[in-house]
Formats: structure tokens, sequence, C-alpha cells
């Protein structure tokens, strides 16, 4: 199984590739959300919640407690990583609360 890290406790569900493809929802993690919060107040979100840091400030860090997800692909191949998420700014400055 192949996995997005490398602890061998896995959260789960284990998402599955299917015909090169695996779509995995952040918010479906059994992993401890930590300073991540499961919200339901930004307009346009899919599903029942979506996550949202609410740690370090934009301008500091590191980041803290990262949820955890697993997938299991089952033809090798090179995939590409497509995020759907939101960017709050927080401040003037551009080159901050923008990374994933």
């Amino acid at each position: 199984m192949s996995s997005c890290f490398s602890s061998p406790l896995v959260a789960s569900p284990v998402f599955e590739e299917k015909d090169r493809i695996v779509v995995m929802e952040a918010e479906s993690t059994d992993s401890s959300l930590g300073r991540w919060k499961s919200k339901a107040s930004l307009e346009g979100y899919q599903g029942s919640a979506h996550l949202e840091f609410t740690g370090n400030k934009p301008e500091n860090g590191p980041p803290q407690s990262p949820p955890r997800s697993a997938f299991r692909i089952h033809k090798a191949g090179k995939y590409c990583l497509v995020l759907r998420a939101h960017k709050r700014l927080e401040t003037k400055r551009e080159e901050i609360s923008k990374d994933c």
C-alpha cells in the first residue's frame, strides 16, 4: 500500500485508485485534527464540512498537526496532485497564506 506519509499508523478510510484517479477528501480522516477544525462556514464548500487550519499565524510557522490520509494505487504510473483549497488573505503580503 502506498501512502502520503511514512507512519505505519494510517487513518481510515484508505482512498482507492480507480482508472488512474484517486479522489480524497481531507475532512474524511480519522487522524487527530489538532489545530484543524471541521467547519461549514465557507461559501461553495462541498460535502458535509471543510477543514480549516486554526493554528499559527500566516507570518510564522511551521504549521502543526497535519491531518493524515492514506491511499492505495493499483496501477503504477505518474499521478498529478490537484487541490481544491481556499486561501484567506489575512495580511497584505501576497507571498504568505498560500502554502499547501
